[in-house]
Order: C-alpha cells, then structure tokens, then sequence
C-alpha cells in the first residue's frame, strides 16, 4: 500500500463486483441500494470493462453463501479482513449481526467518506495485517472473542507471504469461539503475470505470495482450523480457484 493513498486493488474488485449485482442474494433486512450507491460512488476503474468476471462470480457467490448461512445459523458477528469496499455489511445488515472490517486506514477512511452515515452499519477496524497485532485491534475494535464469529479472507492471502497469512489465520483462530468458521479463497498454480504484477509492485500492492493446491488447507489446518470444506475449479495448466472452509473445533489456545 502506498502511505495515505486507498488501496486500488480493493477498488478494482468493487467494480468488477458492481457488475453481478443482478445475480446476488440479500435478505429481508438487507440495504443493497447501499452497496450500489458505494460501488456507484468509486466511478470506472480501468481494465474493468474488458474483464470477464468468471472466477469474481464464482468467489463472490461462495462468500455471499456463506454469509447467509451464517446469518441463518445465528452467528452473532462477521469479520471481514482486508475489506476493501466490500458491502456485504449493507446488502446483508441484520440486527442481530455486528459487522467487523479490518483493513488499512487510509483505504477505511475514503470508505467510510462515501458511505456517509451508512458507515455505521460495520465497525471499522484499522490495521496493517502485514504488521499489525490483529488480535489486540480486534479486541479495542469490540470483537467479542467468546461469541461464535464468521471470518471472511477474500482476495487477501496472495498479498501477505505463505508464513504471514498463516500467522494471520492462527490469529483469528485465537479470536474464534467454539463453532466459529473462516472462509477464504485462493489462486493456485497461477501462472506470472508480468504485466499485471509490474503494475502492481508500482503501487506498492504486488503479490506476494503462489499457491500449490495443498497450501490452502496445510495453511488452515497448521493455524488451527479444522478444514470443512474445500471447492475447486480447474483451469489449463491446472490453475483455478480453491474456496476453502474452516471450523474452530478445539479450545484456541492450541492455536499456534
């Protein structure tokens, strides 16, 4: 991330996403004229229009799948790490759910600008999850550490190294009461970029971490995390997409 500046990336997935909002769920409750009032607000987003969303339909269906049935389920808070301008916390806003985002300050504050008053609906966590104590800002954040708690890593784990973002999963294993879940996506054997990644290193959000099929769970399963579920969608050369579920089912401070 460049100091002061909101992160592009996070952008980029907004307006691809401001496309598919014909396919998405929400519920009684849900605001998601709000959502597309935020999406609306950050304007065209170059490479946008030329991009075919597959794989943005495919993440975007599984983690708004697993937000309604956490939902359903009664999970009391969601965490959503590295947020973005993700709007689940509006299309999906109920009573009984406290929403938590945590990402990088200066991407929360322009955020929450145009959100305006609707930047109540979430509490805004900020943090750098490549330095920062993500247990300590959850806690002054007021996550309730022994409350059941969905944990949502979307496009996240290919900007920390494989050693950060399984810290980073062990962390929000310490956070999570009996019975809660994570859910997180991965790119495995994706093939470089160079292009794309050049552009990325100049604004100083360059990938830092490729994935083999079997890191997704080892990654899980070593942070503490019972794996549930894992879905994969193949693509030549055997790159896709692994959407992958976790469970906490033993007390947290095995967590290492």
């Amino acid at each position: 991330m460049r100091p002061g500046r909101p992160s592009f990336t996070a952008r980029w997935v907004a307006a691809q996403r401001a496309r598919l909002a014909d396919q998405r769920p929400t519920i009684p409750t849900g605001r998601p004229e709000l959502e597309a009032a935020l999406y609306r607000s950050l304007g065209a987003v170059l490479g946008v229009s030329a991009f075919r969303p597959t794989s943005m339909a495919a993440r975007t269906a599984f983690f708004d799948r697993e937000t309604v049935c956490a939902i359903e389920r009664g999970v009391p808070q969601i965490v959503i790490v590295g947020a973005g301008y993700d709007g689940r916390a509006a299309r999906f806003a109920c009573p009984a759910v406290r929403w938590f985002e945590l990402d990088y300050p200066s991407t929360q504050e322009d955020k929450r600008r145009r959100l305006g008053p609707a930047s109540d609906l979430a509490t805004f966590v900020p943090i750098d999850l490549a330095t920062d104590d993500v247990e300590a800002a959850l806690d002054r954040g007021g996550h309730d550490a022994r409350r059941p708690s969905l944990f949502m890593c979307e496009g996240l784990f290919a900007y920390l190294s494989i050693a950060d973002g399984t810290a980073l999963l062990a962390s929000l294993r310490r956070c999570a009461a009996p019975t809660s879940g994570v859910a997180a996506n991965f790119l495995v054997n994706a093939r470089p970029k160079r292009v794309a990644d050049a552009g990325l290193a100049v604004i100083g959000e360059r990938r830092r971490a490729r994935f083999t099929a079997e890191d997704p769970a080892r990654m899980l399963e070593q942070a503490g995390w019972h794996v549930d579920s894992r879905e994969a969608t193949d693509r030549r050369r055997g790159e896709g997409l692994v959407l992958i579920t976790g469970r906490a089912t033993h007390d947290r401070r095995t967590s290492s």
